[in-house]
């Protein structure tokens, strides 16, 4: 394909029978696509091959990177019943980066329905940022409701694989239900590790300053990685007494992850004593914390000391 694809037609035409890649230039396309179009789309889409239709995907993601404005959504949403899961997979994280309301059904229904939990992650990412997205948009409060309420029921499900479980309470993070809190306090006192660091992430997500003294007494966990996403937790909720910590762990600590966890936290809190200590961290380096400090001064670059908070 050269860049010259006009209509549906031909673009199917090219998808199914050249056997190169498509040109990025072609899959503009399929941006704004219209019911007609859908339909036809949906005519030839599985005569595609699957690695080429997983390949269209994920370059229409790629392409949201430097065009947001580009609404590959209606393509997205049309993939969603596609046979091969690696598709639905790509199709769901797609969705996320521009989440509107008109997703929320089909992704809820991946999240139930799928057998494959690549998909089911996916949606539960996505059903986080459409919750995020709706609180700052004002939907409803009976649709927000039944997404958070979703959630909920997979993160306290027994019989949920631990990693769904986690991803469910890391998403309730972007929610202000009332019944959120008690869903993580419940979740700091798992027998879990994994659990307890997800139900931090969450608390990091809530902009809820309050959670200081849960964060306080994750502190004193004994697993590292518990006490690791207390601090990263703090940093996001700005919370300075958490400094003399993060101090600490960076002059006497040599576990990476708490330091990384430090780095991190101080570059959030910013201020001239933090950007001394990664300074001199930066100085005594002898090659192992070289990936966090990067890390670390490309948060305290930006004008705000935040970084996107979706990964």
């Amino acid at each position: 394909m050269t860049g010259t694809i006009f209509n549906m037609e031909e673009l199917m035409y090219a998808l199914v029978t050249d056997s190169s890649r498509p040109d990025p230039a072609d899959l503009f396309f399929l941006a704004g696509l219209r019911d007609e179009e859908i339909a036809e789309l949906r005519s030839f889409w599985t005569l595609v091959p699957t690695r080429r239709r997983a390949f269209v995907v994920q370059s229409c993601v790629s392409l949201l990177d430097g065009s947001p404005s580009l609404q590959f959504n209606a393509f997205f949403r049309s993939l969603l019943d596609d046979p091969e899961p690696v598709v639905r997979h790509m199709a769901v994280e797609g969705l996320a980066v521009d989440a509107e309301l008109a997703s929320a059904d089909l992704i809820l229904r991946c999240l139930d329905g799928s057998e494959d939990e690549r998909v089911r992650f996916s949606a539960i990412r996505t059903t986080g940022r459409l919750i995020l997205t709706g609180e700052t948009r004002s939907w409803s409060s009976e649709v927000l409701r039944t997404m958070v309420w979703r959630l909920i029921q997979l993160s306290e499900s027994p019989a949920e694989n631990l990693e769904l479980r986690c991803g469910a309470l890391e998403s309730l993070g972007y929610g202000s239900d009332a019944d959120i809190p008690h869903v993580l306090e419940e979740a700091l006192e798992s027998e879990w590790e994994e659990m307890r660091v997800s139900a931090l992430v969450a608390i990091g997500r809530s902009a809820d300053a309050s959670w200081r003294g849960y964060l306080l007494d994750a502190m004193d966990d004994p697993e590292t990685a518990v006490r690791a996403a207390a601090m990263r937790a703090a940093g996001r909720l700005r919370l300075s007494e958490f400094l003399d910590a993060c101090l600490t762990v960076l002059e006497y600590e040599e576990d990476l992850e708490l330091r990384a966890a430090a780095m991190e936290t101080l570059a959030r809190l910013g201020g001239s004593v933090a950007y001394h200590a990664l300074l001199v961290a930066a100085e005594a380096d002898d090659g192992s914390d070289a990936e966090s400090l990067e890390r670390a001064f490309a948060i305290l670059s930006r004008s705000d000391g935040l970084e996107p908070d979706w990964d």
